[in-house]
């Protein structure tokens, strides 16, 4: 391997190599300890994943060869308006050892960086718990943890809503964009995109206490997987504990199972937020896997 490591080559993902990325990350997606949970642990979902980015995937990755051999890979889903990229990695080969594994990621690392466009101030990931050398490596890279966070999921039920729930208009927009920017001031969903992006896939829906937009959710449906995902819920601080939050969640839940049939949903919560956790809970989440977020903001002098 040693060999190997002296003469790699960082190149793109070629047009006609879809599956070979696809089953290199497969197994490093298996374990626990090599797992990025910005992508699925399926085959199926992991191959969705990849068609969906923001660019074609020949783009988006970069492996790291020795001859024939796949060493590494890395990818970066950028949203250039939004000035984001979303990382997908590293995946490093198990055969590599732990001192080789930095070497390499490190390798791919300063290929990204070097290919950054300038108009991406922003870089994100998100690892399993127990990915102990991949936090050792962004931390390394300058990425700061904002924490632990957990997935949730919740499989096919039959809900409904207690209250009358009903889809965003364009009177509510400048109070729900301010709820939006109170409740998740860094998020990747600015507040005028909130109802913007807007279409078969994608919806808000919003309680009401006494006539006034009081909380929303925001619902989104997976290109090319049955699921579903709440992006955010929020409620007014002036109306909790009026139980509007699961009766949005209920609602968000038909919108998913019922309307688009869909048969999974998935939210992701702050470890913190222990009231959140236990509504989902109660809405019929589980506790699916549990990671750590971590950002990259790009330095005044790069």
């Amino acid at each position: 391997m040693r060999s190997e490591l002296d003469s790699y080559t960082l190149r793109p993902v070629e047009a006609d190599e879809l599956q070979q990325l696809v089953d290199f990350i497969v197994p490093l997606q298996a374990d626990p300890k090599s797992r990025c949970l910005h992508v699925d642990w399926t085959a199926e979902g992991i191959l969705a994943d990849v068609q969906d980015l923001n660019q074609p995937f020949t783009e988006a990755f970069c492996v790291l060869v020795a001859g024939d051999t796949w060493l590494g890979v890395l990818g970066c889903d950028q949203d250039l308006e939004a000035g984001r990229g979303w990382l997908h990695g590293p995946f490093i080969a198990a055969v590599v050892s732990n001192s080789d594994w930095q070497q390499l990621a490190g390798a791919l690392f300063d290929d990204l960086f070097s290919r950054l466009p300038a108009s991406i101030n922003r870089l994100s990931n998100y690892l399993e718990l127990s990915f102990e050398r991949g936090l050792t490596q962004h931390a390394d890279q300058g990425f700061v943890p904002k924490g632990i966070s957990h997935i949730y999921r919740a499989d096919y039920q039959a809900v409904s809503s207690q209250i009358a729930i009903r889809t965003i208009t364009h009177a509510d927009q400048a109070v729900l964009a301010a709820l939006h920017d109170q409740a998740f001031p860094q998020s990747w969903l600015s507040p005028a995109e909130l109802s913007s992006t807007l279409d078969e896939t994608h919806q808000v829906l919003v309680a009401e206490h006494q006539g006034q937009p009081a909380g929303y959710i925001r619902l989104s449906q997976h290109v090319s997987l049955s699921e579903g995902t709440v992006d955010y819920v929020a409620v007014d601080p002036n109306y909790r504990g009026l139980g509007l939050g699961r009766q949005l969640l209920l609602a968000g839940l038909d919108w998913i199972f019922n309307q688009r049939n869909l048969q999974t949903a998935f939210l992701n919560v702050s470890d913190d937020n222990a009231n959140a956790r236990n509504l989902y809970k109660s809405a019929g989440f589980s506790l699916y896997q549990s990671g750590v977020a971590l950002d990259w903001w790009r330095p005044s002098k790069f």
